[in-house]
């Protein structure tokens, strides 16, 4: 039987022979011809198998796949799609509630003439779904496009959601225009005991009032997710009212930091945290004096700040260090500027995560010091440093292998991340800061490709032949001495390198393959990937 990948293969070699058709020669055709017809025979044979498939064991199938995002592409359910291509699929699709439990309803971004044709076509969709899923809860996704229908075109629709809103279980909206916003409002302020995640994406800012109370009548929602579009910073949304007393997950996208940090406040059952803030504003209202300060989440345990560098970060992301403790914190991604002269202010932070972290992910720092925040989290088993100078100017081209040595166990020595058994770095340069930041040359640096050889052996703990290791003797080592039995072996590494001087890439692949051949112990059981993205893989 074929693979999922091989499928996958024939499906869009089929398409390709569909775009390229009418562009060619008729002798060219009868060829391609011949060969979709050889590749839909082989898709067929698939679907010969599964007409003695349990429609129960179908029927998961399919509901696995319409559950991807990736098939809300067209207009037509996937569902119908799925329905049509056999009899044995199709029969087990009109006898499955569970599978018209999930709504999925498309309209194209191209509205010609302000016709609201699309939309109205949505509304038979609907009904012919909330009457085939019986009375089992729903999960309705609205996959809109930018175009803001009329009230009276949009009602029609949100009559029939609004209707069976007891039985929402989740909503997902991809583009809360003005006028679905006023529906959505309306939506929030019924009666909704299903309710369990919501995932809103506004592409305007929410002038209503009735905006800053939502889902008061939602008691089992836990999960809410909440996108602002890249133009927008208003106060309004500081007044944001949702049931904070029950979330255990809140992602905030484009919200003013002071108001994340608010609504985190407010938050006590919270295990998941998400904020990201991808711009740099001119200005941005501070409501940070209101917040009441100190915060602890007992229950926090994945926490992820991303913002970029504005006039307002440092009392931000200070703010954040100093006021909150999060003494169950499990998942660290911290995407923010620390200044060096902060990291000593922020020691209890660091301190009241130390035992429980696993996994820290650190990037856009902007000096080598600032980066070095993983030092203090010695159970860490996952650890994710990436450093871009593009961003960060205050890197060197040695920092990169500096960071590589510091990971790199020694014998006789205090070894830092005795538990680390994920490790992924990612490396980008510039030519353009590399001759303005004080010519880091590259050349006379460490050997950044036998670095990271030496990190694999002794991360691994596998011995290396002196012979082969002239300049690195330290690493003659017993692996199986007592030294280091608590130390873990690695099982999964990721780098990438990334250098756009002239499009010479200074990370040399050749010499790096004549190291691996050497060395071959510390890859021989291991599966080893290499990108055309200039990184690869080994995983054991």
């Amino acid at each position: 039987m074929k693979s999922a990948y091989n499928i996958a293969q024939i499906t869009a070699e089929i398409q390709t022979i569909d775009d390229q058709f009418e562009s060619l020669r008729f002798e060219q055709q009868l060829r391609l011809i011949e060969r979709r017809l050889h590749l839909c025979a082989e898709l067929n044979a698939v679907q010969s198998i599964t007409c003695s498939m349990p429609p129960e064991i179908l029927s998961h199938i399919i509901h696995t796949l319409i559950q991807d995002p990736s098939t809300h592409l067209t207009i037509a359910p996937t569902l119908f799609c799925v329905g049509a291509v056999c009899t044995h699929w199709r029969r087990t699709v009109w006898t499955s509630p569970q599978l018209w439990s999930v709504i999925q309803l498309v309209w194209p971004a191209l509205v010609i003439d302000d016709s609201y044709a699309p939309l109205k076509n949505m509304v038979p969709f609907a009904q012919l779904f909330y009457k085939n899923s019986g009375s089992l809860p729903v999960d309705l996704s609205l996959f809109s496009s930018r175009w803001d229908p009329t009230a009276e075109q949009a009602e029609e629709l949100m009559k029939i959601i609004l209707k069976n809103g007891k039985r929402l279980r989740s909503l997902f909206v991809t583009s809360l225009t003005p006028t679905f916003s006023a529906s959505f409002i309306r939506l929030a302020y019924t009666e909704l005991p299903l309710l369990e995640t919501v995932n809103v994406r506004w592409d305007h800012c929410p002038d209503h009032e009735d905006s800053r109370s939502l889902f008061c009548h939602a008691p089992r929602l836990s999960c809410l997710h909440m996108t602002l579009p890249d133009n927008i910073f208003t106060d309004k949304l500081f007044s944001f009212k949702i049931p904070s007393n029950q979330l255990t997950t809140l992602h905030l996208r484009g919200f003013n930091p002071t108001h994340a940090l608010y609504m985190l406040s407010l938050c006590p059952l919270l295990v998941e945290f998400d904020y990201s803030c991808e711009r740099s504003p001119t200005g941005l209202p501070n409501r940070i004096g209101t917040l009441r300060v100190p915060v602890t989440l007992t229950l926090l345990e994945r926490l992820r700040w991303s913002i970029l560098k504005t006039w307002l970060h440092e009392e931000v992301d200070g703010f954040l260090l100093k006021r909150f403790a999060f003494p169950s914190l499990q998942e660290l991604t911290w995407g923010a500027v620390i200044d060096d002269m902060e990291i000593e202010d922020c020691e209890p932070f660091f301190a009241c995560i130390e035992n429980s972290l696993k996994v820290l992910n650190c990037y856009r720092a902007q000096t080598w010091k600032s980066l070095d925040i993983w030092k203090k989290f010695d159970h860490i088993s996952e650890l994710r440093l990436s450093i871009d100078r593009r961003n960060s100017p205050g890197f060197k081209f040695s920092d990169g292998v500096k960071s590589l040595e510091c990971l790199t166990l020694q014998p006789n020595q205090v070894n830092l991340l005795p538990r680390l058994r994920s490790l992924y770095i990612s490396f980008t340069f510039s030519f353009l800061f590399a001759v303005s930041g004080g010519g880091d040359g590259y050349k006379n640096e460490s050997s950044l490709e036998f670095t990271i050889i030496c990190l694999l052996y002794s991360r691994r703990r596998t011995a290396i032949d002196v012979d082969l290791v002239d300049d690195f003797i330290s690493l003659d080592f017993d692996p199986n001495s007592d030294h280091w039995q608590h130390y873990q072996r690695l099982e999964e590494f990721h780098f990438e390198f990334s250098d756009e001087a002239d499009g010479d890439r200074k990370f040399d692949w050749d010499d790096f393959d004549d190291y691996i051949g050497e060395f071959d112990e510390v890859t021989r059981d291991a599966k080893f990937k290499r990108t055309l993205l200039s990184s690869f893989d080994v995983m054991w």
